[in-house]
């Protein structure tokens, strides 16, 4: 038997002579070795064979690492048994609290459960059919929020889930009795109205009863006779409805125009006002002539207003004119000619309202616009 030093830890390797130059490994660090093979360029120190305390000091030392070993890995197992523990214990934990709130919860809330629960029996006993339906859904949203636990509230919600089908049953055949009473009081609209309102409802109820089924297909038959009139005096509201509406847009079209026409006559009397203004600055100081000529023109006008003939009419217009006629053609009416020109408009209404005697408004439009001229006139002559 040979022994060698190990070059990375110093330890003592036994071989056989055998085995030299072959590669092992160190039992001490696990180096990889050549057997036989030689240290910093230094022949093999071949050691002296074991002694039996050699060989016991090998061995202790061999099992006092196992043992070392053994309890690194039996620390490290109850390092993880001890986590799962505690982890277990806050799962635990989580789980208690949770349902110690729930619980809680369910305490709350169970008077008011059952509150709900007799006012919708209550409401069902009455046909109240809307009322309990509404009733029994928010019970069934209020017991939705948790898990229930409680023996009364689950014998509560068991119920009202139960209930639905019979609410919605009751609630669908009185829509239609209500539907067929609108329909006998020719409230045509609202039936058709009830009756769909009733079919969606219908329509909607899982294996229904014969009465159910029957109402259904009555329903529907109902709805197609009475939907063609219900059509017809729908198109008829809306003729009514679009013939009012095109009034009031004329109506409106009409208070604009008048508003306009408003405006314009204010806008015209603003500037009548203005040229009335310039027109008595300007004849402050006009010839007596034209007074009588204006006067001659009032004269004629009076007879228009009191009641004439034509003949006293005529009459008056020929000695109305000779008047007006001496200041328009004279000096003074040249050089006052706007005002020569307004009694010249004045006496051509007066006649044109003699030659229509007979047509009426003719007259009276003619006799207007004379009556217009000659209160310019009159402003502007006399200063008022």
């Amino acid at each position: 038997m040979l022994t060698m030093q190990c070059g990375t830890c110093g330890g003592s390797i036994s071989y056989m002579e055998q085995f030299a130059g072959q590669t092992s490994a160190c039992p001490k660090c696990k180096s990889e070795v050549i057997l036989g093979a030689v240290i910093d360029n230094e022949p093999i120190k071949v050691a002296p064979p074991l002694t039996h305390a050699d060989e016991v000091r090998l061995k202790r030392e061999r099992a006092a690492e196992e043992d070392a070993k053994l309890n690194l890995l039996l620390k490290k197992a109850g390092i993880a048994l001890g986590t799962l523990v505690l982890g277990a214990f806050a799962v635990f934990g989580v789980w208690s609290a949770v349902n110690w709130l729930g619980n809680s919860r369910e305490r709350e809330i169970k008077p008011q459960m059952v509150a709900l629960a007799a006012e919708a029996e209550k409401l069902l006993d009455e046909k109240n059919f809307d009322a309990a339906e509404l009733k029994n859904n928010e019970l069934l949203k209020l017991a939705g929020e948790f898990k229930i636990t409680d023996t009364t509230i689950r014998r509560i919600v068991d119920n009202a889930s139960l209930q639905k089908a019979p609410i919605r049953e009751g609630r669908f055949l009185a829509m239609v009795r209500d539907a067929k009473n609108l329909l006998g009081s020719k409230r045509l609209k609202e039936a058709l109205k009830k009756f769909d309102e009733a079919i969606v409802i219908g329509q909607g109820i899982r294996d229904p009863k014969m009465a159910v089924v029957a109402a259904l297909k009555e329903s529907q038959a109902a709805r197609d006779v009475i939907f063609p009139d219900v059509r017809a005096a729908l198109e008829r509201d809306e003729a009514e409805a679009a013939a009012i509406v095109a009034e009031a847009k004329r109506h409106e079209t009409e208070l604009a125009n008048q508003a306009r026409a408003a405006a314009l006559a204010e806008e015209k009397r603003q500037d009548e006002m203005k040229k009335l203004a310039v027109l008595k600055l300007k004849y402050r100081n006009a010839p007596k002539s034209a007074r009588d000529a204006l006067n001659a023109l009032k004269r004629i006008q009076a007879k228009t207003e009191v009641g004439v003939n034509k003949f006293d009419y005529s009459k008056q217009l020929g000695d109305s004119w000779g008047e007006v006629k001496i200041f328009v053609e004279s000096p003074e009416g040249k050089d006052y000619s706007d005002l020569s020109d307004r009694m010249r408009r004045a006496i051509e209404y007066y006649k044109s309202a003699g030659e229509g005697w007979t047509i009426d408004t003719l007259r009276q439009t003619n006799w207007s616009q004379a009556d217009q001229e000659i209160k310019v006139l009159d402003s502007a002559l006399n200063q008022q």
